[in-house]
């Protein structure tokens, strides 16, 4: 197991809806330079349930997001759609289909985006199965020293997290401890997972980029990242519970001889049907606007009791 020990330091501190009645959500937002990181600020925002601060006594599950651009607000989504996380978990919450929980998003690097979020263990065995699969598709999946997802990962777990569970009143639990992301977003929560299963217990892999980089159709990086699970499954605690999911057009319609690949492997290992997930969308795209209309169902597949 490896050693969580917060190393960061806290730049800046912004509470929004500070003014705001208990019953509503706010948002934390942070801005944190990481050892891991290279001293460079990274953005994080806190989403807290509109309970959190009439119930002094309550503890809550924490949902990590890649991409946090991207999920919340439409006036920073890059689409200007966002998943629409804020409304759908408050949906569910006030349902009573899920508990409230807290979600941590995550700034991607923007330009530095594919060095996080291409998994490094990943890159490398693909280039083992073909030294040539990566020639012309970005510099960074040819050089290890510029695949920055281990380090992505640590600065999470070994600054992050620790923050999160010392400033607000979490379930640090794996159990209770979740990670989702989509495209690289979705290679990256099964590399979290697999890299650190002590911490995540929950997982949510969606239109999950298989092949790594883009304007390639093969399954060598599918087949390499079954070898990865396989190679890990007789050393780690199976997972709580994990998703996966895919649309039929655009870039997602690449996925459709892939993610067969994985399914295939979670069901010769016998993995529990009730805690997994794999679903296709027909008619659906690769973009927040779709994975915004299927969040709600994610949700409640991870967090349902």
């Amino acid at each position: 197991m490896k050693k969580l020990i917060p190393s960061l330091i806290i730049m800046v501190t912004l509470s929004l809806g500070a003014c705001q009645k208990h019953s509503e959500a706010r948002f934390d937002i942070k801005e944190f330079v990481s050892e891991n990181l290279c001293k460079n600020p990274r953005r994080v925002e806190i989403l807290l349930p509109k309970d959190y601060d009439a119930n002094k006594n309550e503890r809550y599950a924490v949902l990590y997001m890649y991409d946090c651009q991207n999920i919340f607000h439409d006036s920073l989504s890059f689409t200007g759609v966002s998943w629409g996380v804020k409304e759908t978990t408050e949906m569910l919450a006030d349902s009573g289909i899920i508990k409230p929980l807290i979600v941590v998003g995550i700034d991607n690097a923007g330009e530095l985006r594919g060095n996080e979020y291409s998994p490094k263990k990943l890159v490398q065995r693909i280039r083992e199965k073909d030294p040539h699969y990566f020639d012309g598709k970005g510099d960074y999946l040819n050089n290890d020293s510029l695949l920055y997802s281990d380090e992505f990962l640590k600065f999470v777990v070994t600054e992050l997290k620790p923050y999160i569970d010392s400033t607000y009143r979490t379930l640090p639990d794996r159990e209770n401890t979740a990670i989702m992301g989509s495209s690289l977003g979705g290679l990256m929560s099964l590399y979290a997972y697999l890299e650190y299963p002590e911490v995540f217990g929950r997982a949510a892999c969606i239109s999950t980029h298989w092949p790594v980089s883009y304007g390639d159709n093969t399954t060598t990086g599918t087949y390499a990242y079954a070898e990865l699970i396989k190679e890990r499954w007789g050393e780690i605690e199976p997972p709580v519970k994990i998703y996966f999911d895919y649309g039929t057009e655009t870039i997602d319609a690449g996925y459709i001889n892939k993610q067969p690949i994985i399914d295939s492997l979670f069901t010769a290992l016998e993995y529990p049907a009730d805690n997994y997930r794999s679903k296709c969308f027909e008619g659906k795209d690769h973009s927040e606007r779709s994975w915004r209309e299927r969040l709600p169902e994610i949700m409640k597949f991870l967090w349902a009791e």
